[in-house]
């Protein structure tokens, strides 16, 4: 099974239409086979509050990934992410961890 079919079984089709769409626009998607990613660009700071992205004014100073959709080989994912200073995400948790992005690449093995 894809990796994009893997992420969609854990999804309502249509929220994951709106992430896929938003990330697609404003920050980054990667689908292979093997990998699929939905990451958007914010300030770390603003992390534990709503997120609306309304505009591309300012994304550029964002601080953080915010990985909302991750399935597959991760390590593929982290190598074709564009750098930021950190990374986040969560594990259906509702719990967020965040990351040095450099920290995480190292530990997939890129730096």
């Amino acid at each position: 099974m894809s990796a994009f079919l893997e992420a969609y079984k854990s999804y309502d089709p249509s929220v994951m239409v709106d992430i896929i769409l938003m990330c697609s626009q404003y920050g980054f998607v990667l689908s292979e086979p093997g990998t699929f990613v939905c990451a958007y660009p914010v300030m770390r700071q603003d992390l534990n509050t709503d997120i609306e992205i309304q505009s591309k004014k300012g994304l550029d100073e964002c601080d953080t990934w915010f990985v909302y959709i991750a399935s597959g080989n991760m390590k593929t994912a982290i190598k074709k992410l564009p750098e930021r200073e950190y990374i986040a995400f969560e594990r259906f948790d509702n719990k967020t961890r965040v990351y040095r992005f450099d920290r995480i690449r190292r530990l997939y093995g890129k730096q």
